[in-house]
């Protein structure tokens, strides 16, 4: 089972979280995703997705070490 989901979908979002994982959501803002706010899930935009990577992979190797 995955500890965190990275998407760029609604669809897969909210079934992620139903569950209990780690949203790292990239896309727009807009009156769909409105929903995320309201979850406290951060939107995350498309020029950062390398960086929020890069960080989330950098705490999972931190917490298996």
């Amino acid at each position: 089972m995955a500890d965190a989901v990275v998407t760029n979908r609604l669809d897969g979002a909210l079934p992620s979280i139903a569950y209990g994982k780690k949203i790292f959501y990239f896309g727009t803002r807009d009156t769909r995703t409105m929903i995320l706010d309201d979850l406290g899930i951060l939107i995350h935009p498309y020029r950062r997705f390398g960086q929020e990577v890069r960080r989330a992979s950098a705490t999972v190797n931190r917490d298996v070490v």
